[in-house]
């Protein structure tokens, strides 16, 4: 659901990674690291929806990332974590041209155990 997942982005997300996803949220500034901009098309190509999926659950320091990264699995569920991996991608403008085996992961994810 797409209004969702920019709820959820606005509520968990936009405090450090900007309400357009350019890593410039209020709290960027005092951050050890600054967030990631995600409409950095180049740089985010590189991040697989399943690298993603792993540190918005588990957090940036469970994944050798910035340690500001918090975890987000006891807030978030799975599908809400997918919606939010969706939404993030839609701030570069060319995801549809991301490669297929980062839109695999994806779908390998719903696939396994994917709670409704």
């Amino acid at each position: 659901d797409p209004i969702r997942a920019r709820q959820q982005y606005d509520a968990y997300c936009a405090e450090c990674h900007g309400r357009d996803g350019h890593g410039d949220g209020p709290t960027a500034d005092i951050q050890q690291t600054r967030p990631r901009d995600f409409a950095d098309c180049d740089r985010m190509a590189k991040i697989s929806d399943q690298k993603m999926i792993d540190v918005i659950r588990d957090g940036g320091y469970a994944n050798g990332m910035s340690p500001d990264m918090p975890a987000w699995r006891y807030a978030l569920g799975d599908q809400d974590i997918i919606g939010l991996v969706q939404r993030i991608r839609r701030f570069c403008k060319r995801c549809a041209e991301f490669p297929a085996p980062h839109r695999a992961a994806l779908a390998a994810y719903r696939a396994h155990g994917i709670s409704h």
